[in-house]
């Protein structure tokens, strides 16, 4: 009797060992599946398959050295994806993509090399971009660099952090971001180029939904921020800008849906949030330093302790 009760109380004692080894072993390797790293090759047919392949699988991926997306694009669609690299200066992407001007039609003309939307499942929510540098020079018409397309929730939080989007071609765009709701953070940038910073976003009518531009660096051949904004505060602050033909635009009078023929409903002074131009140093601009739109498209507008360099019209 007593051997038994050893054999049994041994028996308990290796079962309690081994599950507690895989309780250990299967949290490590869940831990570990949460990021990975990606080494650029310089060839679009490996590049672009394995940063897929990374941010279809990994909540954090870790870019090193150089990457060619050629005339395709990555496509984040899970939710709380993390797109970086260990510092400033680690990964580079280039690429052409596809030429809107010759062959329209071809993609959505939305799509940037980094391209953040939804897959008809999952909402990408949660999406962030810090440390990268994309070259921008080879860019064909109408093409992006990073674009971030149709969020529609307002628990979504974006940020764009510490990157540089440099050197953006002829009627290219650096960032795109358009039907996105929530908050987003684009800080800490530094853009130069054509296009720099188009943003549409479009707010659900949550009251803590912002848009917030600063302490980012354009050098820019034409209009440096393009905003269209419903319904979301804005706040654009302690940016420079330097050179292109229009520092700030913001032409913001209506909101529209994705209908074919979408109706377009006028701002409400009463309840339209604000769009807040503050603490910004504009130099060189050789038009218009800050371009609020006509009537409507100005309503609920503070600008205020902006610094303003340099000849315009």
């Amino acid at each position: 009797m007593e051997t038994k009760k050893k054999n049994l109380r041994a028996g308990f004692l290796r079962r309690v060992f081994w599950g507690f080894c895989l309780l250990v072993f299967g949290t490590l390797g869940a831990f570990a599946q949460s990021s990975t790293t990606v080494v650029g090759t310089g060839n679009p047919a490996v590049d672009v398959p394995n940063v897929q392949n990374a941010v279809d699988n990994f909540d954090t991926v870790y870019l090193q050295g150089n990457f060619d997306f050629g005339d395709q694009f990555v496509q984040v669609s899970r939710p709380n994806v993390t797109l970086t690299a260990q510092a400033l200066g680690d990964a580079a992407i280039t690429g052409v993509m596809f030429d809107q001007g010759m062959n329209p039609g071809k993609s959505n003309p939305n799509e940037g090399m980094i391209h953040v939307e939804g897959d008809g499942v999952t909402v990408p929510t949660g999406f962030t971009m810090t440390n990268l540098i994309f070259e921008c020079e080879n860019l064909n018409f109408r093409s992006t660099a990073v674009s971030i397309y149709n969020i529609e929730d307002a628990a979504n939080v974006t940020t764009i952090e510490n990157n540089k989007i440099m050197d953006v071609a002829w009627n290219a765009m650096g960032l795109h971001t358009a039907w996105v709701q929530g908050k987003i953070y684009i800080r800490n940038n530094d853009f130069s180029g054509f296009r720099c910073l188009f943003t549409y976003p479009m707010g659900g009518g949550n009251s803590e939904e912002l848009l917030e531009i600063g302490h980012n660096s354009f050098a820019g051949l034409t209009m440096a921020v393009v905003l269209q904004v419903h319904n979301m505060k804005v706040d654009i602050h302690h940016n420079e800008i330097d050179g292109g033909s229009v520092g700030i635009l913001s032409n913001n009078w209506a909101y529209y849906d994705m209908s074919p023929d979408p109706p377009y409903y006028p701002r409400d002074p009463e309840i339209e949030p604000p769009t807040i131009i503050r603490n910004n140093q504009i130099s060189n601009c050789w038009a218009v330093p800050i371009l609020l739109g006509n009537g409507a498209a100005s309503i609920n507008h503070f600008v205020t302790e902006n610094t303003i360099i340099g000849n315009s019209w």
